[in-house]
Formats: C-alpha cells, structure tokens, sequence
C-alpha cells in the first residue's frame, strides 16, 4: 500500500492519518514524498500542511513574515530566553545576527578544520590497538566540544557542554509542540544552569584585567566593554548559549549519517577512500552528497502568521490560514527532479548552493560555515583509517539508546 492509499483510508480520523504521516516520515520518507510531488505536491492534514517540492519549499522557508519561527518560543525562551530561532525581524534578528556573525570570523576556519583535523586522526590512531572505537562518544560529539571550547570560548568544562547540549538540542529540534513534557523541563533546566554559569563567566570578564583570547566569546566581551549598550550581559548569555544549541548534536548526527550510509554502499565508500588518497581530492562534495540521502532534518516547521497562499499559480495552488503550521520538506526538495538532475543517483558534481542542509534565507544556520568544515573532515579522519568497518551484529548499528540523538556507534578496523 503506498503512503497516500493509507492516508487517505483514515479519512475523518485525523488521529490515524497523522500517525500514518509520521510512520512513513520515519521509516520511508523518500517514498512518501517522491508520490507526494507527484501526486500531492502540497499535503492537507488535520494537523499541518506538508510542501514537497523544490520551489515551494523555498517560497516558504524565504517569505519568514509570513511563515515565521514564533512557535519556537515555547521551547527556547524559557530555556535560553529570547532568541534569533524564534524570532522574525525586530533587534534579535537585524542586530545581534550581524554581531555574532562578525565575531564568528571566516579567518577562523582553517584552524577549525585543523583542530578537528589533527584531534580526530589522534584519537583514532589511538584506537586502532583496541581495535574498534564508539565514534559518538570519542569522535563525532568530542571534536564538536573542542570547537566549542577552543573557537566560541564557551568552556563550561565537557560534562556540561555534552549535558546542556543534548537537552536543550532535543525539546527544541526533537520535540514538536513539548509533547513530551519530561524532554521539555530537561530543556529549561540545561538552559537556566548554562545561563546561570554564563552570567557568573561574563561578570567576571568584564571586571578582569586579563588579555582576551581570541575566540567568539571574547570578542563579544570586548564590544560590551566599549559599548555597553549595543550587547547588554542577558543578550551576550541568550547568544551564546546559541551557539552551543546550534552546534554540537547537529555536526555529530551529520557525521554519523554519513558514515553509517558509507558503510552501508560499498560504491560511496570506496569514492570517499579514492577521493581522500588523491593529493587535492573533493572530500566535501562527498560527504554532502552521501548526506542528502539521509540528511539532519526532513521537514522544517513554520507557523502561518497571516492568511496566505503557497504554490501560487500551479495547479496544486493551496491556501493556508493564519495560525496553522507548514512543514516544508528540505529532504523532498532535495530529491526534486525539477532543479537535481537524476536526484535518485548518487552524483558528487552537484551545485553545492542547492543543498538544503544548513537551511535557507533569513534563519540559515549561523554556524553553516563552522560545520562546513568540521562534518566533511571527521568524515575523511574516519575513512582514513585502514580496513574501517561495520561491527557485526546489533553493536554495529547506530544506537540512540531511547534518546532522540545518536548515542553510540562503534566500527572496527582491519588491514587493507
């Protein structure tokens, strides 16, 4: 039965028919949404309504105004209060985007990759007399930490970062509407003891008379000390504390996805292992083509602030009214034979500006650049390694251990 005969037999039974939309968003997503742009490009649910292909998708994700993020309030403000993710327009958005984004420097990137680099191959060289490695907890989340630590200055010490990351990451990307309640407390207490340290860390800058290092953090400490106004203590803390919220669960999932696909295809496998022993190999054109086959997020959601009409002037031209929500589906944009050439194949010599991993337009993710150069070189230290593998067995799969991120994925490694 494909997806839209089991939807539509739960016609009158909007209960079943959105347990049928997120089994199949679940299990088999790509079906789904391949009948769907054929058939239904634009899905009506008692719930939401879905949009699949490539122009609407960006329609949506580009008119912010009218398709904002406010619905991320519930779970962001209490946490970590008043934030650009949940915001459309106004100071959050026009002011401290531009700030952050001037002490997030591209200067900076190099020595990113470097650091992740050279702490990965350290790491798995390490590991390679044991034999097998959990890539979660060694690699995938402890490289993002040390960006965190040593690029964004942000050093509440690991434990915490690891602590903070996955509560507040997973009631604000994993948790639509706080159906959990458990996940969502979680989340506002992360995001009140990250606060609660930031505030202590701040003072205690701003007071001292100790040369600032050169990281994010620092240079935001700096711009407070010469013009209090422009960055006030509670919007430095709500900024930063951003930063760990955007970062560290995503860039490990990502690498995770990739491997776990790489080591499933011994075709995209072997291209990343020929492509890392050529001297000026693309290794990032790769990862990002492997990554689109099963990429961080499927949907994004928008909240409708005023009547409007999505896919204007095409036959499957739908009206949406204010105060519903709009999932528009990155990954079926992705697989849009209008604008991918042959989207069910596996080509490394797409246009890397029509990828939809990092999001689009007004709330593309700040840190896009940062993981453009953390995700692609984890993968290439991993693949480097001779002889890596799949553990046999259930060990060698990914474990989210009832979690809503990665939690352990251990490979092996032979000789070639």
């Amino acid at each position: 039965m494909s997806f839209l005969e089991e939807f539509d037999a739960q016609v009158g039974n909007p209960i079943e028919q959105n347990l049928v939309f997120r089994k199949w968003l679940a299990l088999n997503w790509r079906e789904m949404f391949a009948e769907l742009r054929d058939k239904r490009p634009v899905l009506i649910t008692p719930f939401f309504t879905v949009v699949t292909k490539w122009p609407d998708v960006l329609d949506v994700i580009s008119r912010n105004e009218i398709f904002t993020v406010m619905h991320n309030r519930r779970s962001m403000d209490p946490s970590v209060g008043p934030f650009m993710l949940a915001r459309d327009g106004g100071n959050e958005n026009w002011h401290e985007k531009s700030v952050m984004r001037s002490v997030l420097r591209r200067s900076d990137l190099p020595k990113i990759r470097k650091l992740a680099a050279e702490s990965a191959c350290r790491i798995l060289e390490d590991a390679k007399a044991e034999g097998e490695i959990d890539l979660v907890s060694k690699v995938t989340k402890i490289i993002p930490v040390l960006v965190i630590q040593k690029f964004f200055g942000f050093d509440p010490g690991e434990e915490n970062l690891l602590k903070w990351s996955l509560a507040t990451q997973s009631d604000m990307f994993r948790n639509p509407g706080g159906a959990d309640e458990d996940i969502h407390k979680a989340n506002v207490k992360a995001g009140n003891e990250m606060r609660d340290w930031l505030r202590a860390e701040i003072k205690r800058r701003l007071e001292s008379d100790e040369p600032l290092e050169e990281n994010a953090f620092s240079r935001v400490i700096q711009l407070a000390k010469c013009d209090p106004e422009s960055m006030p203590v509670e919007r430095i803390v709500t900024n930063i504390a951003g930063l760990l919220v955007g970062a560290l669960e995503t860039m490990s999932e990502a690498v995770v996805n990739v491997t776990n696909l790489a080591l499933n295809n011994e075709t995209w496998k072997q291209a990343l292992i020929d492509e890392i022993e050529k001297e000026d190999g693309n290794v990032d054109a790769i990862v990002w083509e492997i990554l689109r086959h099963k990429p961080i997020n499927t949907v994004v959601a928008r909240y409708v602030a005023t009547d409007t009409t999505v896919a204007k002037g095409e036959e499957w031209e739908t009206e949406v009214k204010a105060g519903s929500m709009v999932l528009a589906s990155t990954a079926s944009a992705m697989f849009d034979p209008s604008l991918f050439d042959d989207p069910d194949q596996f080509k490394t010599d797409r246009n890397y500006s029509e990828y939809l991993h990092f999001g689009h337009g007004y709330h593309q993710c700040l840190g896009k650049h940062v993981g453009e150069q953390v995700i692609p070189e984890l993968v290439k230290q991993i693949f480097s390694v001779p002889g890596i593998a799949r553990i046999d067995g259930p060990e060698g799969e990914v474990d989210f251990k009832g979690g809503l991120y990665p939690a352990q994925f251990k490979v092996r490694f032979g000789s070639d």
